[in-house]
Formats: structure tokens, sequence, C-alpha cells
């Protein structure tokens, strides 16, 4: 620009110009561009817990800790149509154990008045032939329905233990953290993997380093799944920023 001759800048101010007209008018044409698909608005709210990761059980106190932090959270998700909890919160669990008798009843109430929402939740969950498994639910509070999916991803040390880890382990005399391994965090993986219809729609749920697999969502997607959601476990970041940029990396590929 500097360089060229009186001709040869006019020319140049007016291909940019002409370049910086078309980014603004087309930022402001697709900022007002109604949505491509059709059908009703859906709102998700996702619930933050934070709680610590552990390879052992909770006392009593903190499971009942637990629960109120995320009872005193629901409130602010009247009028969301999918509640979705992290990866592990067992949150229904917990509260159905807290009230069996009342507990879709409660849940009903609290959202009285307002839309009746799907509630996402996932935990452990032993199935009758005795396989430890990571399992979602999503739950419809209006008809108190339910839909179970179990993780097919795992990663090794932290939901199974290899051979090589189990060895390592053994070698240095960490007998009761191998118990303690074995019993909390030795996982089996689920046999199948499929929308689930809730909320007039078909959602795809799958749980944090899932979104590492390029064949899990595609299946999901070609299977006619219209909205994707991923529990993630926060508390596996450790306040690392660079993992959380890393898994949302993924998540975004």
């Amino acid at each position: 620009f500097v360089r060229g001759g009186r001709h040869e800048r006019a020319v140049l101010a007016l291909v940019v110009c002409v370049a910086l007209a078309l980014w603004l008018g087309g930022h402001f044409a697709l900022a007002r561009t109604p949505h491509m698909g059709v059908g009703p608005r859906i709102d998700i709210a996702l619930v933050s817990t934070q709680e610590s990761v552990r390879f052992s059980s909770i006392s009593m106190q903190e499971d009942a800790a637990a629960l109120g932090a995320m009872l005193s959270i629901l409130p602010a998700t009247r009028g969301a149509d999918i509640i979705v909890f992290p990866e592990g919160s067992n949150f229904l669990r917990r509260f159905r154990a807290r009230a069996p008798a009342s507990a879709e009843d409660l849940l009903r109430s609290l959202y009285a008045g307002t839309t009746s929402p799907v509630i996402i939740t996932s935990g452990s969950s032993y199935t009758q032939g005795g396989a430890l498994r990571l399992r979602t639910e999503v739950y419809e509070v209006a008809t108190g329905d339910s839909l179970f999916q179990d993780k097919r991803f795992l990663l090794p040390d932290g939901e199974y233990m290899p051979e090589y880890a189990r060895a390592l382990i053994s070698a240095t005399g960490k007998g009761k953290f191998l118990d303690a391994a074995y019993t909390y965090r030795t996982f089996t993986p689920g046999d199948d993997i499929r929308p689930l219809a809730a909320t007039s729609t078909s959602i795809a749920v799958l749980f944090c380093n899932e979104a590492m697999s390029p064949y899990l969502y595609a299946s999901l997607a070609r299977q006619g799944a219209r909205i994707f959601i991923n529990a993630a476990s926060q508390a596996w970041f450790h306040g690392s920023r660079r993992v959380e940029d890393q898994m949302r990396s993924i998540a975004t590929v």
C-alpha cells in the first residue's frame, strides 16, 4: 500500500473496504437468520457439583451433604426441558433413598407450574449378573419413566485396572488400595449404545472421556439422535485449565 502508486492504493483500499463490508454484512445477516431446523426450543440446564474423585465409599453425612448441595441447585433449573448432572453424581439414587415413597411426587411438585423436565444423572450400578457399570439414567419427571444406558468407553486406572497396573500395585505392597480399586473403580463396559427418547426428541448421552471416541457419537447420529449430551466429571480436571481445554477441543471435533 505504501509503495504502490496512487491508482494501486485506490484499488487496494477499495478491495479492503469491500471485504470489510462483506465481513460486517455477513455477521449482521447471519445474526438475524432464523434457525434452519424446525421444532420447539429446548432449554438445557447443566448442573456443576465439583465433587472430588475418590476410591472409597463415603459416609452417610457426606452423602447427605452432597444431596443437599444438589437440591439447593434444583430451584434454579425450573423452566428447563432437560437437566444434566455430572458423571457419577447419583442424584436420583440419593434422592430416592432420602424419600423412597414420595420421591416422584416431590419432584413433580418442585416443577409444578412450569416445564416438566427430563433429569439425566449417572452413577455406579451392579447388574443382575454382578457386573459393576457406570450407568446413566434419563428420567421423565412427568411420567416417572426411566431409560438407562451404560458407559462403553472406559479408561485404564481410573475406571478399570489393567494387568500391568495390578502387578505394579501388588509389587509395591498396596493391597488395600488394590482392593478398594477393585471394589469401586473396576467397571464393565456396556453392551450397546442407542439414542434415548425423551422430551419428544432423541437424546444421545455419553460420559466424559467417551468424547475421545470417533465412533460413539457418530453411531448415535446415524441412529437418529438430535441432541448430544456429554455428562462429565469436572473433579477429574483438578482445576487444570489445560486438561479442561483439551477435553473441550476433543468434544468439539
